[in-house]
């Protein structure tokens, strides 16, 4: 069994964060399937996908929705700082039940799960 973690830095509102969601999807579906030990963290502009899977009022979400349902129980959490005071979407990121990652006003660190022997991938 691998520790993987899959790091979400990519926006919601573009073409290219949309495809690079799509392979972050099927990779941790894929590692999911096989038992492997997943973590996933929504970091940076990343964490406005917790939003855009939440409202489900985009084509792309409507459609990815499903995967990201699959693997939903694997997110780790989203970065504090990201959240709350960077990108102004931590009222939702509470509101549907994902951890805040990393103290109040801080952002959160890789150094945890590395040290916890976790592969670091990003999309």
């Amino acid at each position: 069994m691998k520790k993987v973690a899959i790091i979400i830095l990519t926006d919601s509102d573009t073409p290219e964060g949309r495809g690079r969601m799509v392979h972050a999807l099927y990779t941790a579906n894929e590692l999911k399937a096989a038992q492997d030990d997943l973590k996933i963290v929504f970091d940076g502009i990343g964490v406005k996908w917790l939003e855009a899977f939440a409202k489900r009022d985009h084509p792309f979400t409507q459609h990815y929705g499903p995967i990201f349902d699959a693997v939903q129980d694997k997110i780790y959490g989203a970065c504090n700082f990201c959240s709350k005071e960077r990108f102004n979407v931590g009222d939702s990121v509470q509101e549907h039940g994902y951890s805040f990652l990393g103290q109040d006003g801080k952002h959160h660190g890789l150094r945890e799960l590395i040290v916890d022997g976790y592969q670091i991938i990003t999309f």
